[in-house]
């Protein structure tokens, strides 16, 4: 009979709520940890190949889309989503470790993984004992590193949905059980707490060894409110009687005079996770939109919907968008700002925290390494000198200021810094847009008409124009080290790619960018969102490149921020979620074809950046 280890449920101060027996590895996990060899080749080693022959040949494939023919480093995690293979997870960490070094390596993945799980707002997770198979790590030290990095993780998380993280060894590896066992029992020591000892149970392939029951999450708190919106709009009913001779006469007209008020009277909802998060001066914006468009605008807590005739709700969009766009910067800029570092003053002997909006202004000056910044406030204004680590008030007098890092291996303090492009022309001053023709001869014009050409012979470049727009390309520069933050550096999360348009749509996209009031335009089979093509002769169609009265066509080479991505249907206003046990980890884009994508779909106007326009025909 195989074993497992049996005690009873617990309670461990902070670290634990609970150890409970398991006997089998089908108890469901979102997450399970697999090693593997570097080629990331899934029949290498006992855990993996278990794994695989579960999962399947379609496991080895999401890998190879992710790898591509690349060995991976040591202590990498390539994570694959595996909703509907036959395993009983989410999805799964691959990594591969390299020969013992003391447990180095063996340190820096555990930490990693824990936090990757937390990021991606699992609450479960599996580990094998890590490397005691074919690489031969001692167990002793393995069984101590894996515990004392979940009690460290557990003791510096206190807000974390990762509640369960479980040790799963493969039955036979007595000596392996044995070290577990003796760790474990350690720490419950430690604890003050009893141990009951080991006893036989029936279980398939391997052994649970422990569950570790990390504090609940805090309830989350209850939704801000919808702030009030005062609409002014007057709903003027006008009564159209139909007089005729026949009945059927009647209702025909009646029918085509209904059928053309929808066409000419079409509402338009725009989703937002910010609309709590409107001020004073967004929503008198947003009462002036409707008043001087003549729409009906309301409030929900998830979106604005707009009611009205079909060209003034689309100019109301346009402006709504561009507020929600604004409010979506700002709370990007905050969270990124803020979760790398907090800045304090001395308060007569006591540090405390500027507010979170001054932080955003000193970190930024910070980064931007300028010698002093200035904040200002109703008392006076308050200047800050880096160099000397100190602020001056109005009356003169000088406090202590410091900077600290949230994390304990902070990230180059030069990561937020966003440099304006090698390539770009000087912007003249005062213009925050302006289009540069390039020269047809220059490698930069080259490299995009092959691009282009690469999937068309039937059309011919006339033009081709960057587009520098400051404002927009740093909220996707923004946006961009956010999403490449949230999938940890796991794949290429920007491609480029073509999005047709319209010549009366190219100043608004270059000033603007690409506006979801434009989604639905032309198909919505994948998700109301904004589409690009992997290739241009897609784009080039009439139907999304429509050709101006000289059969001149317009098409933009943009840059998008695909990053995690899944199959796109019709009904899909927003990413879906990656987890059915996470209400907030959305993937970032939606595609055609999730193993070989020509078409992706983002749901979010700062995704994609309009780099180049290119100006072609027949």
């Amino acid at each position: 009979m195989p074993s497992t280890l049996l005690w009873k449920a617990l309670k461990i101060n902070k670290m634990c709520k609970k150890i409970i027996t398991c006997n089998s590895i089908s108890l469901q996990s979102d997450v399970i940890i697999n090693t593997t060899s570097a080629n990331m080749k899934l029949d290498s080693g006992k855990v993996s190949s278990a794994i695989f022959r579960k999962a399947g040949p379609t496991l080895q494939n999401l890998v190879d889309n992710i790898v591509q023919g690349q060995s991976i480093r040591s202590g990498q995690i390539v994570k694959t989503d595996v909703t509907g293979l036959n395993l009983f997870c989410h999805m799964v960490y691959h990594t591969s470790l390299g020969s013992w070094d003391n447990g180095k390596h063996l340190h820096k993945f555990m930490k990693h993984s824990l936090e990757m799980a937390h990021r991606d707002g699992v609450s479960s997770i599996s580990f094998p004992a890590l490397g005691t198979g074919m690489l031969s790590y001692p167990p002793v030290m393995v069984s101590s590193l894996m515990f004392s990095e979940v009690i460290n993780f557990s003791q510096s998380h206190r807000k974390t949905m990762l509640k369960d993280i479980r040790f799963v060894i493969f039955s036979k590896d007595q000596l392996v059980i044995s070290a577990f066992q003796a760790e474990l029992a350690k720490h419950l020591r430690v604890l003050g707490s009893s141990y009951s000892g080991l006893n036989e149970a029936a279980c398939s392939q391997a052994a649970m060894i422990g569950e570790f029951g990390l504090p609940a999450p805090q309830t989350p708190s209850v939704p801000q409110k919808v702030p009030p919106f005062k609409s002014a709009y007057q709903n003027e009913v006008v009564i159209v009687k139909v007089f005729g001779k026949l009945k059927n006469n009647v209702d025909d007209v009646s029918k085509m005079m209904k059928e053309l008020v929808d066409k000419e009277c079409s509402p338009k909802r725009i989703q937002s996770n910010y609309v709590s998060s409107l001020k004073d001066e967004d929503i008198n914006v947003l009462e002036k939109v409707e008043s001087d468009c003549d729409v009906k605008i309301t409030l929900a807590f998830t979106h604005i919907q707009i009611e009205g005739m079909s060209s003034d709700v689309f100019s109301a969009a346009t402006n709504v968008n561009k507020v929600m766009n604004e409010l979506e910067k700002k709370h990007i800029e905050e969270s990124l700002f803020t979760s790398f570092a907090k800045w304090l003053f001395d308060d007569n002997g006591q540090m405390k925290a500027f507010h979170k909006t001054e932080v955003i202004q000193i970190e930024r000056a910070f980064l931007r390494e300028e010698k002093q910044v200035v904040i200002k406030s109703p008392a006076g204004n308050l200047v800050i000198n880096f160099n000397k680590n100190e602020a001056t008030n109005p009356q003169g007098e000088t406090i202590r200021v410091r900077r600290e890092c949230i994390f304990q291996d902070p990230p180059d303090p030069h990561a937020l810094k966003i440099d304006i492009p090698l390539n770009w022309a000087p912007m003249p001053k005062g213009q925050e847009v302006i289009r540069v023709w390039l020269h047809p001869q220059s490698d930069e014009y080259k490299n995009v008409e092959t691009r282009f050409l690469k999937t068309i012979t039937a059309f011919k470049v006339f033009r081709i124009e960057r587009i520098q727009n400051m404002s927009l390309y740093h909220t996707y520069q923004v946006m961009k080290k956010s999403i490449e933050s949230r999938n940890d550096g796991q794949m290429i999360c920007e491609k480029l790619l073509f999005h047709g348009t319209r010549s009366d749509s190219i100043d608004n996209i270059t000033h603007h960018g690409f506006n979801r009031s434009y989604a639905g335009k032309n198909a919505t089979v994948l998700g109301v969102g904004t589409y690009f093509a992997l290739n241009a002769w897609y784009s080039a169609s009439d139907t999304y490149s429509k050709p101006d009265a000289n059969g001149t066509k317009y098409m933009f080479q943009a840059r998008v921020l695909t990053g995690s991505y899944c199959k796109g249907d019709s009904s899909m206003k927003e990413p879906p979620l990656k987890s059915p046990f996470s209400k907030t980890v959305r993937y970032d884009s939606v595609v055609d074809n999730s193993f070989s994508p020509s078409m992706f779909v983002v749901f979010y106007d700062n995704q994609a950046y309009p780099e180049y326009l290119i100006t072609f025909s027949k």
